[in-house]
């Protein structure tokens, strides 16, 4: 399979991709404040920072060419945190919420919330490619044995390997079921993120080496604080992460051209930094926005899976409507780069999703079964 990067992008920093963890209950998050009815024990921090990192994977997979300067530097940053962001707040809900049961139940329970998803996900997507790339261009053509090969390759869209490398965790995980065990499996998954190049792409083998390491360090920091330790995160990620990221920006040979051991801590570095960052802000917009601010990013954190598997599609649609009526052509009324070129995309790709998640994949039996909800 070729697996194509953009050419601005550092394939080292991270993987371009998307998804999310477990989305809950959508009834919970209708009000800005939690009903009186409500589990105590909510993690609302992690909901607001699923929602930040849902709009982050938007943003990182709009692709223009040729692309805005400030757009380039602004995915490099995205790409260096958002998919680990997902990986921990991942790790650290699935011990939160792990229930007592036999492992062929909780696997299988994964599996149709995962797996089953995924295959009718990729199927609607490589239809639809199939159907519209004759008339219009398409983002990673596909061909008829792509329905076969979403068996062990995300043919349909390579951003769907995040849901793959989620699923292989959710295997694992289990198996280390008490913490003494899963500080083991932290440290597994530190080697396995140095030897990642050496596993296949083949069943997002090499993508779930390579991002174990943050769904471990969830599960462990659950086993430790039963919290997201913000104050730690506001005294260090506020200040780490803005200057990693501008050296990334300002003179990122500078990091390549070291050693190979220092990449991997300056990986590392800026993804953890970027965990922290986010969820520090997360928490103070927990404390301190606005009820209806609140409320917003509930509703997208609660629909963030499906946001994850459909807004590529909804951009691609929007991005081909507009070209097709020359709305980015440079002219009389607009020019190439507009702030409109960026915007309908992006806001389609994500309103879009949240609509039809609320009001069609929520009200039927079949299709909640179909995308796990």
């Amino acid at each position: 399979m070729h697996i194509s990067y953009p050419s601005h992008a550092f394939p080292q920093w991270g993987l371009r991709s998307e998804f999310i963890c477990e989305s809950m209950n959508p009834d919970t998050f209708l009000s800005a404040n939690p009903p009186a009815s409500y589990p105590k024990k909510r993690y609302y921090t992690l909901d607001i920072a699923r929602a930040i990192a849902i709009i982050l994977v938007a943003v990182g997979h709009f692709n223009i060419e040729p692309m805005p300067q400030f757009y380039r530097y602004l995915i490099d940053v995205i790409y260096t945190f958002h998919m680990p962001l997902f990986m921990f707040v991942s790790g650290f809900l699935c011990i939160a919420t792990m229930k007592k049961t036999s492992y062929m139940k909780f696997i299988s329970k994964k599996f149709f919330r995962l797996m089953v998803p995924y295959f009718v996900t990729s199927v609607i997507i490589i239809f639809i490619k199939l159907l519209t790339e004759k008339v219009q261009p398409v983002d990673h053509p596909v061909t008829v044995s792509d329905f076969i090969e979403i068996l062990w390759l995300p043919k349909a869209g390579y951003f769907l390997w995040f849901v793959y490398a989620l699923w292989w965790m959710m295997v694992i995980v289990p198996l280390f079921d008490t913490p003494a065990k899963r500080r083991v499996f932290l440290l597994i998954s530190v080697v396995l993120f140095l030897i990642n190049p050496y596993f296949p792409r083949l069943f997002c083998l090499h993508e779930t080496a390579r991002f174990m390491i943050y769904f471990a360090s969830g599960c462990v920091v659950y086993d430790i604080l039963k919290k997201i330790p913000v104050r730690a995160l506001c005294l260090t990620s506020f200040f780490a992460f803005p200057v990693l990221s501008v050296i990334l920006i300002i003179n990122p040979i500078a990091v390549i051209s070291q050693s190979w051991l220092l990449l991997q801590l300056f990986i590392l570095a800026t993804a953890f930094s970027g965990i922290g960052f986010t969820l520090a802000v997360s928490n103070a917009l927990e404390n301190h926005a606005a009820p209806k601010i609140r409320r917003i990013l509930f509703s997208l954190s609660t629909a963030s899976y499906i946001i994850y598997l459909f807004h590529t599609t909804f951009m691609g649609f929007s991005k081909a409507a507009l070209t097709k009526i020359h709305f980015f052509q440079s002219g009389n009324l607009m020019v190439h780069y507009s702030v409109a070129e960026l915007i309908v995309p992006l806001f389609s790709g994500v309103v879009l999703s949240y609509l039809l998640y609320k009001y069609i994949l929520t009200r039927y039996n079949i299709t909640r079964k179909l995308f796990g909800l």
